[in-house]
């Protein structure tokens, strides 16, 4: 059997937690701006915008934020 290397196992958590912090950034933006829309009836451009450009804003703003705790638990790992 042939054992991962420490840097491959490394690379692959990093992925991991950048891809799960744009999700959840994305979800918790889109998730807030169709609140707002819905429930609190702000309309900045309509019901749909808001959601796409607050998602899509939380989902890079999740992966800068997801890679940044990866490079930190890879150089603590390391």
């Amino acid at each position: 059997m042939k054992r991962a290397s420490k840097k491959g196992m490394t690379n692959l958590l990093v992925v991991k937690v950048s891809i799960v912090s744009a999700i959840v950034g994305a979800s918790l933006c889109a998730g807030r701006s169709l609140y707002e829309t819905t429930f609190l009836q702000y309309d900045m451009f309509g019901d749909v915008f808001p959601a796409l450009i607050f998602g899509t804003l939380g989902g890079i703003a999740g992966a800068l934020i997801g890679v940044m705790i990866g490079i930190v638990v890879k150089n603590v790992v390391a």
